[in-house]
């Protein structure tokens, strides 16, 4: 094992059947075999917008969080990003900072999480039924603890076919996209679901404008990453949360005191880059494979 390395060039010699693997300390190893187990989620997606390195302030992607305590109380907080990592972060920064501003490209929908702590009977039965679990996970797509269910979402009325998404909502989970067998399958079965969602986020979020933007969806349920929240919709109705719609006011570049977008500076202590991950290939692609 070789600690405090990285790799830079990972050439195939094709004449000598070997890789030739190169780290950014000169180290180089040969190497009949070169496994890749770097992981699909292990790439942070930091997005090159100018002036990055000018921000006098600290900054953080979510997928690098520093080891040290981070604080945020009486800061001004700026969050790019609301995937799935954005969205459980948000609700957490907004009951600390003294202001948190949210710029969002493309709106997500969420399910609630419904975290709740582990009862003795739960872990009990999770113990017991753990072959019949582990069974489960074997038999569905994705690997997750639900079956998709066997009816349509037209063998109901609308008032039926709501009342069976409300049970499902208040359950939360990812097994909500499970409801119906058909939401994952036509953009018309799905369309009830959006529907559904749409109006939920709208109940909840006070603000007109922010329930717009929210809920501004140009892409189906289950389309992009499946995400949960917990509170997040509900944060939206804090007085020290704001929300910027990037697709009319794009980020113009980071300054020295905040982020310009193409309306105004904001001025911030700190940045969250919650962008993701180059996922996939991204791992792979860095170890400059030749």
């Amino acid at each position: 094992i070789l600690f405090g390395h990285k790799v830079v060039t990972s050439i195939y010699l094709e004449k000598k059947n070997l890789w030739k693997v190169k780290t950014n300390k000169n180290k180089i190893f040969f190497c009949k075999y070169l496994i890749s187990a770097v992981g699909s989620l292990s790439s942070a997606n930091i997005p090159n917008i100018k002036g990055i390195k000018n921000f006098n302030g600290e900054w953080y992607h979510s997928g690098r969080w520093p080891k040290k305590f981070v604080n945020f109380k009486n800061k001004i907080v700026a969050q790019i990003g609301t995937g799935s990592s954005g969205i459980q972060i948000a609700p957490e920064i907004a009951k600390i900072a003294k202001k948190i501003v949210i710029f969002q490209r493309t709106p997500n929908y969420s399910i609630p999480a419904r975290n709740s702590k582990l009862t003795k009977d739960f872990k009990k039965y999770i113990k017991e039924n753990y072959k019949k679990i582990r069974k489960l996970l074997k038999e569905t797509p994705g690997g997750h603890t639900f079956h998709f269910s066997k009816n349509s979402v037209f063998d109901f009325n609308e008032k039926k076919r709501n009342l069976i998404y409300e049970r499902a909502w208040k359950k939360g989970s990812l097994s909500f996209r499970a409801t119906f067998n058909d939401i994952t399958k036509t953009i018309k079965a799905n369309k009830t679901a959006s529907k559904f969602i749409k109006n939920k986020i709208l109940s909840v979020v006070k603000n007109k404008k922010f329930a717009k933007i929210l809920t501004n969806f140009d892409h189906p349920f289950t389309s992009k990453r499946p995400t949960l929240n917990t509170n997040y919709y509900e944060t939206f109705n804090k007085k020290n949360v704001d929300l910027i719609d990037l697709k009319v006011n794009p980020i113009i570049k980071i300054t020295k005191k905040g982020i310009k977008t193409k309306e105004k500076e904001y001025l911030f202590d700190k940045i969250i880059f919650a962008t993701g991950f180059d996922a996939f290939t991204g791992s792979i692609l860095s170890l400059n494979l030749i």
